[in-house]
């Protein structure tokens, strides 16, 4: 696995992320990959945006850390051969976290985020379930800011 960190966050109570993601010959296997993590002050992630390959197609989905548990979107598929993808984080108790593939919302969840803030962001091939993925995907263009969504 291989990624960089930016640790530009500090407690920070929002997240908008934006980065482009050119799957290539990726081929994930039957793994769940992060490609995206938040990150707290312990280095546990609190939001996440993830990679599968299923029945040959290249699919996303949103994952928020929220009152001591995680919960998941839905898989998106996503196509073309570089595609742009946005995330929106808040903590609150009415937290939210939103994730878009170009300009169209696959995947929003809610809940109790209150006791998490960001301190690190982590992009690139971050974690992975149980099988080893071969091939390149490049994930480029990263910009983050606390204020508005790029």
């Amino acid at each position: 696995m291989s990624y960089v960190a930016d640790n530009t966050p500090a407690a920070e109570h929002s997240l908008f992320a934006k980065f482009d993601l050119a799957v290539g010959s990726y081929n994930a296997g039957s793994a769940v990959v992060d490609i995206f993590q938040g990150r707290d002050a312990s280095n546990n992630a609190v939001v996440v945006v993830q990679l599968r390959r299923q029945g040959g197609n290249n699919q996303v989905r949103l994952g928020l850390f929220r009152s001591g548990a995680w919960t998941y979107s839905g898989w998106s598929t996503i196509t073309g051969a570089t595609v742009t993808l946005r995330l929106s984080w808040t903590s609150a108790v009415a937290g939210a976290a939103t994730l878009q593939v170009g300009a169209t919302t696959v995947a929003s969840l809610t809940g109790n985020t209150s006791a998490s803030v960001v301190e690190s962001a982590l992009l690139g091939l971050v974690a992975r379930s149980n099988t080893t993925p071969t091939g390149p995907a490049t994930l480029d263009n990263y910009y983050s800011t606390r204020f508005t969504a790029p």
